[in-house]
């Protein structure tokens, strides 16, 4: 398990944010250019931004494609990094960053959720009980993601019933990567 430096039983790591928003192609390198400026993410430490492509989008109505058919940008160049997105119980999220470190992934980000989902109903005196969750996102070069997605699968036992659910992204942009990638 990972230490954590603390004091009087609370941990003393810096909690971060996440910002997840929606913005349309044309416009991904003006706002990760801006994030960068603004959030000084070209200094260690400070963050990291990337652009995932969302091929399809649903629900925004200011947001009307013309057509919903080939939604995906071509791509000339595959991309560099992918983001690893694992959902699992609450208190399994740092196993699962251990076992990325293992296979070559440098860390992970967790957030922190509840489930919602209709395997998610457990009751305890007749009242229900939402799980508590954890994401691990981790974000890794391309080359790495296979080893470590199956590293994650096997050694996590996600292939198990209930154990969770691990998915790649890929990732168009990064920025606040201030160090030589190993």
């Amino acid at each position: 398990m990972h230490e954590f430096k603390k004091i009087f039983g609370h941990s003393l790591d810096q909690e971060r944010e996440l910002i997840l928003t929606l913005i349309p192609a044309e416009s991904a390198a003006l706002v990760l250019e801006s994030l960068v400026a603004t959030a000084d993410l070209h200094k260690p430490g400070r963050g990291i931004a990337f652009v995932v492509d969302v091929p399809r989008v649903a629900g925004v109505v200011h947001h009307k494609p013309e057509s919903t058919k080939g939604c995906a940008p071509v791509q000339n160049e595959e991309p560099r990094f992918v983001l690893i997105v694992t959902i699992v119980s609450k208190g399994f999220a740092d196993t699962i960053v251990d076992i990325s470190k293992t296979a070559g992934a440098e860390g992970g980000t967790i957030v922190y959720g509840r489930g919602a989902g209709i395997h998610e109903q457990a009751k305890f005196c007749g009242i229900p009980i939402e799980p508590e969750k954890e994401m691990v996102l981790t974000l890794v070069p391309r080359e790495k993601g296979e080893r470590v997605l199956e590293a994650i699968l096997e050694k996590g036992e996600l292939c198990k019933p209930g154990r969770g659910i691990v998915f790649t992204l890929d990732v168009e942009k990064t920025a606040g990567i201030n160090h030589p990638i190993r």
